[in-house]
């Protein structure tokens, strides 16, 4: 049995008895973040079809909400989409927590980096 559902949904409840509120991201093809956190009371998501525009739009929430927020994002280009998001955050001293997925185990050394 996969507990990738069961490990997503112990970092959404995490995420939220931490103070966290909202979630922004981009849909993966595996069961992931987006999808346990919509199950959380007091999570919201965001969902963003462009890496760049989440990163911003993440960015400019936290911000003005003036508390953490989850930026979740595929790894490989998918996370390096979102850097010049990331950096102006980064500058910005936003409290911003990316959270990436990664390479199933049985793919790693095989050159699948998303």
């Amino acid at each position: 049995m996969n507990d990738l559902p069961t490990c997503w949904a112990t970092v959404a409840h995490t995420l939220a008895a931490g103070g966290v509120r909202h979630v922004f991201g981009l849909p993966s093809d595996e069961p992931g973040l987006l999808d346990a956190a919509s199950a959380v009371p007091g999570l919201d998501v965001t969902v963003i079809g462009d890496q760049r525009t989440a990163a911003c739009a993440a960015t400019g929430y936290a911000l003005t909400a003036r508390e953490p927020t989850v930026l979740a994002l595929n790894s490989g280009p998918g996370f390096t989409n979102a850097l010049p998001g990331l950096l102006e955050a980064s500058s910005l001293a936003v409290p911003l927590v990316v959270i990436t997925t990664a390479v199933p185990k049985e793919n790693i050394g095989r050159g699948a980096f998303q």
